[in-house]
């Protein structure tokens, strides 16, 4: 409905079909790059009661392990990972089963609220900053706790690592996008937007340009001078001091199969 803005291309995929061939439809080219930016699974209460198979669930595991963004809705990867194939996910998104049958925030929550900033809440939506509520379907979490960024929070809980609607660990994100069957709010529609863009943002080269900095600082106030205008003609000069914005950051690698943390002075 053109909350991707013209940006995003996606394609619909059953689980049925993709768990009959999972190569069909996910695959590398000549050069070893996946035909996917993103891959995302469950729109739909409980997954329509579905899961991966054994071949389905290797082909996502060799996607996660290429660093490619994958992103797990409602009632997905909090299953048990004893019985299902979803569940044997967890570590990818730093997240483990908690006891059984405990709901961490009410079914009827429609309101979350942002918990940090970053690009995620910039592109290609502006959706608010650190504070700011969000209308979601009704929706909550469940059986599940989680160790990454939590992004947003359902809105009257105690934030903690089981209130969370949505989630990011490294390549990998959970939403809990899903409980009400198919249905987005606006707000969502702009959350799942700018999740499938963040989520893309594997780079394999060494070294980038950051778009988050950016200069807000504004100029002291400008003086005119050399005014030799007449009417309309004539010249005139106007010079201002800039004020820049100074930024400091450090860039944290984390190893993919040891997951061990790495920090730039």
């Amino acid at each position: 409905n053109g909350y991707g803005r013209g940006l995003i291309t996606v394609d619909l995929v059953t689980t049925a079909n993709f768990n009959a061939n999972p190569g069909a439809y996910l695959y590398k080219d000549a050069n070893g790059k996946y035909n996917y930016d993103v891959i995302m699974f469950g729109t739909w209460d409980s997954n329509n009661s579905e899961d991966l198979n054994e071949t389905s669930y290797t082909a996502v595991k060799a996607y996660l392990d290429a660093g490619y963004g994958t992103i797990f809705g409602h009632d997905t990867i909090n299953k048990d990972p004893e019985v299902y194939f979803f569940g044997k996910l967890q570590p990818y998104a730093n997240a483990v089963r908690s006891s059984a049958n405990v709901q961490t925030s009410g079914a009827g929550t429609c309101n979350v609220v942002i918990t940090r900033n970053g690009t995620f809440t910039t592109y290609p939506w502006n959706i608010g900053t650190q504070g700011t509520v969000l209308n979601v379907p009704q929706t909550h979490a469940w059986n599940i706790d989680v160790g990454g960024d939590i992004w947003l929070s359902f809105e009257g809980y105690e934030y903690n690592a089981q209130n969370f609607y949505l989630t990011t660990y490294n390549n990998c994100a959970i939403i809990q996008t899903g409980h009400s069957s198919g249905e987005a709010t606006q707000d969502e529609q702009k959350i799942l937007a700018n999740l499938i863009f963040y989520m893309a943002d594997l780079n394999t080269e060494t070294k980038t340009e950051d778009k988050n900095f950016v200069d807000i600082n504004i100029p002291n106030v400008a003086n005119l001078t050399n005014n030799s205008l007449t009417g309309i003609n004539g010249t005139a000069t106007i010079s201002a001091t800039d004020n820049g914005t100074t930024y400091k950051y450090y860039v944290e690698a984390t190893e993919k199969v040891s997951q061990t943390k790495t920090s730039s002075n």
